[in-house]
């Protein structure tokens, strides 16, 4: 069994998510890059092979291990697809694995971690459910320690007879965990209890319907989360009450440009650290639209940037928020951008880097 993992890791590079799924993909599993702070260069350290779509990823707030969902509906001979935990050496940015599990649902497709570090939090899309998983202090993962099955349909007839929870997310405060499901246009939100491994049931929050929320993200500063809804392509801002964990739309605003009438789904969203601009994938456009927070935390459409290649998937803005590295899934390559500080303008860099169905992007 490994020892238990104390130091702080500070290793300048990537780790992508891919698809080694369907049959064609060239994609070896996990894929870990280099990283310049100074000049943006991407560089291919090697991959991680073994285990099936490792397609989102989630890096742990401290203790230098990798958890990646296996986007699977059934995993090592079991129903449900799987969480594999890595460790990360802090010299060399090498990636091991120690451990897996059964997620407890099938195609978990959204990993993310709260802020002690102690549960990983996963979304499955096919079950409609939700699982909270617990971290070991020597990183390796335990099975999940509460699942919960979402309920419900909406208004497309393919997309939304039934809950597809496609992320979770726990809130700056570390008390809520809130999940998007596009099956059932409802943000659902969790408390965590966290001595127990418990995911309690709060409160139900619809938002416009046929929207197919996706993806959320929250401002560093404000009490506003913004949220990715993959089927109208549009961004909702949501005013975010921390005491209660009520969420309450105040905006909604399109994602595309004016006259656009190709066919085209929105995928990410990320809000640089200094809060003033939040970013959004459009896959079909296959653009990064760019949005000006203001000082009430409404967005106005600034500008759109082609993605650099088809299907832009996830995408990650670094820790200074000098630069944006997209996933074109479709074009087997993550792109650097350089980001403007004062206008949000995205540069490509130039240095595109070739990773088989690349998903999601993470610093490490």
């Amino acid at each position: 069994m490994p020892g238990p993992i104390t130091q702080d890791v500070a290793v300048p590079g990537l780790v992508v998510g891919t698809y080694t799924e369907p049959e064609g993909s060239r994609s070896e599993g996990l894929y870990t890059c280099s990283f310049d702070p100074a000049s943006g260069r991407l560089g291919m350290r090697g991959t991680v092979p073994v285990f099936p779509n490792p397609s989102f990823v989630a890096v742990h707030p401290r203790n230098g291990c990798v958890y990646a969902v296996n986007e699977k509906g059934s995993f090592e001979g079991r129903a449900g697809g799987g969480v594999t935990a890595l460790r990360l050496d802090p010299v060399n940015g090498a990636l091991v694995v120690i451990n897996a599990v059964g997620s407890g649902g099938e195609d978990p497709c959204f990993i993310s971690i709260e802020a002690t570090g102690r549960h990983a939090l996963v979304a499955h899309y096919i079950s409609g459910s939700v699982a909270m998983l617990p971290i070991r202090p020597d990183g390796t993962i335990g099975e999940p320690s509460d699942v919960v099955a979402h309920s419900g349909s909406s208004v497309h007839p393919q997309r939304q007879d039934k809950p597809y929870a496609h992320c979770i997310v726990p809130d700056p405060t570390n008390a809520w965990a809130l999940s998007c499901d596009l099956g059932t246009d409802t943000i659902m939100v969790y408390r965590m209890d966290l001595a127990a491994g418990r995911l309690e049931e709060h409160a139900e929050v619809t938002v416009p319907a046929g929207s197919g929320p996706r993806h959320l993200a929250f401002h560093p500063r404000r009490p506003i989360a913004y949220v990715a809804c993959e089927l109208r392509s549009t961004l909702l801002a949501m005013a975010f009450d921390p005491a209660t964990g009520i969420l309450e739309v105040v905006q909604e605003i399109g994602m595309l440009p004016k006259g656009f009438a190709g066919e085209s789904t929105a995928a990410d969203v990320h809000v640089t650290p200094d809060g003033r601009f939040v970013y959004a994938s459009n896959r079909g456009h296959d653009s990064l639209a760019c949005f000006q927070v203001g000082g009430d935390g409404l967005l106005v459409l600034r500008h759109h940037s082609d993605s650099g290649g088809a299907t832009p998937r996830g995408f990650v803005i670094d820790p200074t928020g000098r630069y944006l590295v997209c996933a074109n899934q479709d074009s087997d390559a993550i792109t650097a951008f350089h980001v403007d500080a004062s206008t949000g303008t995205l540069t490509r860099t130039g240095d595109d880097l070739a990773v088989p169905m690349p998903v999601c992007p993470r610093f490490v």
